[in-house]
């Protein structure tokens, strides 16, 4: 089943990483918010996850399902924040109520027929206020718009509970559709359609196995409402999904800044674009086709999440970047937004050697020649949000001159990556391949 792809930024307030760190109201992350201080003392809460969601598709059509596989990001900043499937920026918050600009993500699961007139996957933006009930739970009331400004609001019930290694995250919630929302999304822009009300329930579950690692899945029911039933694109005014995965969050009891030991680091790196696949990069293949040169430059910041995992001294970053892509004979020039979370593990050598490996989501305005030709040739259509991944290995400057001024100075080399996932992932696309760079990077952490 193809779906369509999503071509919106759902990171699009990375820059306030920068700004500290204080943990935040609510929801879907690795600790209950509302549970911890709100001193600047505290470390933010982080997590990384990875699933697989099965939904019903309540459409005419003769796909009665369809599954995906994505990435799921937490973050809980000063004022900034991920919370899985949506994310935003904290306007104000008080002891009991608070106002935040909200971006959402939104499955539509669309069959291959439709979606030439609807979009399978939505980022709607807007607002949310939020009231306090008690350290568990609190009434949340969104007021969103997807990006041609079809509107939509939800009032909603969210509970966090907590037991030895377990936490539970029940949700009802009732949504108020507008006329150009349903007649877009329900009749397909052939049946005109009125305001509606649809109800959802949801109930998902976290099991900590060991250390940082946890399972957890989800299970949602969704009556769309009467408008919808009355298109007859829709055969079902009932759909359903299913989300079972696993993720890293940091651990049981948050530290305070003063304990960390990591710093927060900026990279300047040149690369190059290769037709040669991501495993044959890591044993130094580079090829390229001929007239065809092709450069970018990027810049990234890394805000210190933690220093170990699992027991290991494995330093933790959440890490936005931003590349350009030069214009050459082959492509025009183009820009690149990227969100990751890296670890970095450093090697006791005499010269201290660190590999580091990170998983996120990037976003291009366009593609760039070695992309835009792979999935020319197995016959996708573009996709302009691809998921991510960075490795590295890099050298410290300051153990190689005997440096004290220098030791915080790496000097390495790295493979940017984006694909499609496989085809598993409408979120990106439904499509395999994708594109990879080498660069030559300088890293330097703490302050300038």
């Amino acid at each position: 089943m193809n779906k369509a792809k999503l071509t919106l930024l759902p990171f699009f307030c990375s820059g306030f990483l920068t700004a500290g760190d204080l943990p935040a109201s609510r929801e879907d992350t690795s600790k209950a918010p509302v549970k911890f201080s709100t001193g600047e003392d505290l470390l933010p809460q982080w997590g990384v996850a990875m699933g697989v969601r099965y939904a019903s598709v309540p459409y005419a059509s003769d796909d009665k399902a369809t599954s995906d596989i994505f990435p799921l990001f937490y973050y809980e900043g000063e004022r900034f924040f991920l919370r899985g499937d949506y994310g935003g920026v904290k306007l104000w918050e008080g002891d009991k109520y608070g106002f935040n600009a909200l971006a959402r993500h939104r499955f539509t699961d669309i069959p291959a027929e439709f979606i030439d007139k609807v979009n399978g996957n939505t980022l709607d933006m807007g607002l949310q206020a939020f009231w306090k009930l008690d350290e568990q739970s609190q009434l949340q009331f969104d007021v969103l718009s997807d990006p041609q400004g079809r509107f939509h609001s939800a009032a909603r019930w969210a509970g966090d509970y907590s037991k030895p290694n377990w936490r539970f995250f029940p949700e009802l919630e009732i949504r108020f559709t507008g006329s150009e929302f349903n007649s877009h999304y329900y009749g397909v822009d052939t049946y005109d359609l009125s305001e509606g009300i649809e109800a959802r329930a949801r109930f998902k579950a976290r099991r900590r196995v060991v250390s940082n690692l946890h399972l957890e899945g989800r299970v949602e029911g969704a009556w769309l409402g009467s408008e919808a039933s009355k298109s007859r694109a829709v055969e079902d005014d009932f759909a359903y999904e299913l989300y079972l995965g696993f993720g890293f969050y940091d651990g049981d009891e948050r530290a305070e800044v003063s304990t960390l030991e990591a710093k927060p680091y900026w990279r300047l790196s040149q690369g190059w674009g290769t037709s040669s696949d991501f495993q044959n990069m890591i044993f130094g293949e580079h090829k390229t086709d001929d007239g065809a040169d092709v450069n970018v430059t990027s810049i990234f910041y890394g805000h210190p999440l933690a220093d170990s995992i699992f027991g290991v001294p494995i330093e933790m970053y959440i890490t936005p970047g931003f590349s350009y892509h030069y214009s050459s004979d082959v492509q025009d020039s183009s820009t690149e937004w990227v969100l990751a979370f890296k670890g970095f593990y450093t090697f006791p050598t005499p010269w201290r050697l660190r590999l580091g490996i990170a998983e996120g989501i990037s976003y291009a305005d366009s593609l760039t020649y070695y992309e835009s030709s792979e999935l020319e040739q197995k016959g996708f259509e573009e996709s302009k949000l691809m998921n991510y991944l960075d490795l590295t290995l890099d050298l410290n400057i300051g153990d190689v001159f005997k440096s004290n001024k220098l030791e915080d100075l790496w000097l390495g080399y790295g493979i940017h990556h984006r694909s499609g996932m496989y085809e598993s992932s409408s979120a990106f696309g439904d499509i395999s391949g994708g594109t990879n760079f080498a660069n030559i990077y300088l890293q330097w952490h703490g302050e300038f």
